[in-house]
């Protein structure tokens, strides 16, 4: 069970890092294009970044619980604090977004939120090419 935890965890890290991209670049063209009307479907890719966010939580939550007393600061102190702050912000960036009023604020608050759970996350995931990190692998 905590191999299938751990292979899930790792594999999702991949498709929410490409969701969260995603969602940023086409906020990021959206608040540069000057009248581009925040459309439903950026809304939705915003609340499925916030849901899949979330679920990386709970799994690692989960994964947390099974390891407890087997891992290193990193995984105990670390990547759980820059992880919770990711969430938090994804989390305000489809909240505020879903509350502000004109396309161009929406466009704002979601490239600015957004990008900074995309940094957080970034510096959070424990990269196989960071020393100590390389029997992790990228899968």
């Amino acid at each position: 069970m905590l191999t299938g935890f751990n292979h899930l965890h790792s594999a999702l890290r991949w498709v929410l890092l490409a969701v969260l991209v995603w969602t940023v670049i086409r906020a990021i063209i959206g608040r540069r294009t000057e009248g581009t009307a925040f459309s439903a479907q950026q809304a939705k890719l915003g609340l499925i970044t916030m849901i899949l966010m979330h679920t990386q939580l709970l799994l690692g939550l989960a994964l947390y619980m099974m390891k407890m007393g087997d891992l290193s600061r990193f995984f105990t102190m670390e990547h759980p604090m820059i992880m919770v702050l990711a969430i938090v912000a994804g989390t305000f960036g489809h909240i505020l977004t879903k509350k502000a009023e004109g396309d161009q604020a929406k466009w704002r608050k979601q490239s600015t939120w957004m990008s900074i759970a995309l940094l957080l996350v970034l510096a959070g995931i424990p990269w196989p090419f960071l020393a100590g990190f390389e029997a992790y692998g990228w899968f």
